[in-house]
């Protein structure tokens, strides 16, 4: 049975490659130009779009009957509602809104040569392979119709590298749009301000503003955070350790891939500023500090995070999208609670603060197999225009200090965060790229073992898999 089985599926990948490069779509039977503004210079002669929205369940908050990726019931599901209609009337087209659709379904008709959707909004985890395979259009072949590479509007081209493929970007985060482009990065240390503050710590933000949140000031706090209350031990830290440990890299100005000075790309873990976070990450995790850090449900971010919003540790490191969003269990359920850069290590300069991220989860990509390409492009560029009253990055930013934070310092330090996540090529490589950051805290050999016992495989990564996706920077925005 298993051999039939590999043997439908080999043929079913013929059948996708056969399929997508015999396939061309048609001439669209009316006239556009690029416009950017919701009005009626353009007219798409009453043409049905489909527009498939995968939007993932990743806590246990419900995001049934959610619009385009915000929760039912809410001012902004009003307002993206409003949004479809005004560019329905006004360039004379009907989108049908799909939230029943899912990527397996997807996956399974563009394999058979049929048109899904003619717009497609999920997570990022599938993207590439998709363009690999050639389910998906390249914008730049759009750019006529969608202005992709305008970052207020569109993300950071950082933040769109999960969608690199050959020399070309397959999908845009609707980044103007609060929440949507917010909730897809990691991962933001969050302290629980009310438990800290009944055990006599003081607020850890002050450490921020005076630049001394570095190393050696968290492991000071994970000591006098970790507390027998008498009805139990509160600890300093629960967390997800692949998370943790990604971050105390990135902190020390670490990422996955780095120009070295010949201007090849290696692996950052293997600089002298990757092999300091490693032993400090395994001082934390499995030395002096281990007891400070409660390793219950540390193999799950949600588990962990959990066990964070019900008092059992005093910080986490978590994914964004479980602070906001659809599925923002912390907002939803905490009283209190701060959002911190993480503390920063000795080879880079105090305050410094960079982000990590493996999906993008609303990214929007507009399927090949589609006729309707062109409209597609026109019809994403205006009902991802900003909404009324939030047209600049510093109104959104504003808006959610005043609404979603407890203290504007964390929305200064979480944007900036934001802003400056990098791709840790996670799903990119099968998560083969965190295998040395997750032994460190798992395994029980030095660094330089762990180093070793996987030098091969990531210089294999960075150049059969990294450098390639980093080629589009140059291609498309001559960086």
């Amino acid at each position: 049975m298993r051999k039939i089985l590999k043997l439908l599926i080999l043929m079913l990948c013929i059948s996708i490659m056969c399929s997508c490069g015999a396939q061309t779509p048609e001439e669209e039977s009316f006239d556009m130009s690029f416009n950017s503004d919701t009005d009626s210079s353009t007219d798409l002669s009453g043409i049905e779009l489909d527009f498939a929205v995968i939007i993932d369940q990743l806590t246990n908050s419900s995001i049934e009957g959610n619009v385009l990726g915000y929760t039912q019931d809410t001012l902004f599901a009003e307002q993206a509602r409003k949004r479809v209609a005004e560019v329905e009337k006004n360039l004379n087209c009907t989108i049908v809104l799909d939230n029943t659709a899912t990527t397996t379904a997807f996956n399974l008709e563009s394999a058979a040569g049929s048109v899904y959707c003619d717009i497609l909004m999920c997570n990022s985890n599938d993207t590439q392979k998709w363009a690999k395979t050639g389910f998906l259009t390249g914008y730049s072949t759009l750019s006529d119709y969608i202005d992709f590479k305008n970052s207020d509007k569109w993300g950071n081209s950082n933040l769109l590298e999960v969608a690199f493929y050959v020399d070309d970007v397959y999908g845009v985060i609707p980044a103007a749009w609060p929440e949507l482009s917010y909730v897809s990065f990691g991962y933001p240390l969050v302290a629980n301000v009310d438990l800290i503050n009944s055990l006599g710590v003081a607020d850890p933000r002050e450490y921020v503003d005076d630049k001394t949140w570095n190393w050696d000031q968290f492991k000071l706090e994970l000591e006098k955070c970790t507390v027998d209350t008498g009805n139990g031990t509160v600890y300093g830290m629960i967390t997800h350790y692949p998370y943790m440990s990604q971050m105390f890299l990135r902190s020390n100005g670490v990422t996955f891939a780095q120009k070295a000075e010949d201007g090849s790309y290696v692996c950052g873990y293997y600089t002298d500023a990757g092999i300091r976070a490693l032993e400090y990450i395994n001082e934390i995790y499995n030395g002096t500090y281990s007891d400070y850090v409660l390793k219950d449900g540390h193999e799950n971010a949600t588990t962990s995070m959990e066990h964070f919003v019900n008092g059992l540790g005093c910080y986490t490191f978590t994914p964004a999208h479980c602070i906001f969003g659809v599925s923002g269990d912390i907002s939803n359920n905490m009283e209190n609670y701060a959002i911190l850069p993480t503390p920063y290590g000795p080879d880079v300069e105090p305050g410094y603060n960079g982000g990590l991220y493996h999906s993008q989860y609303y990214f929007v990509s507009i399927p090949k197999l589609s006729d309707n390409n062109d409209a597609a492009a026109i019809v994403i560029e205006n009902i991802f225009e900003p909404f009324e009253g939030l047209e600049t990055f510093e109104d959104i930013k504003d808006f959610m200090a005043r609404n979603y934070f407890f203290d504007k310092r964390d929305a200064d330090w979480f944007f900036e965060m934001r802003n400056n996540a990098m791709l840790n090529y996670d799903y990119q490589t099968g998560f083969a790229s965190r295998k040395i950051p997750e032994e460190i805290c798992t395994g029980n050999t030095t660094v330089t073992e762990l180093l070793d016992k996987y030098e091969e495989q990531m210089e294999t990564i960075i150049t059969d898999t990294v450098v390639p996706m980093l080629s589009v920077y140059d291609v498309i925005w001559g960086e």
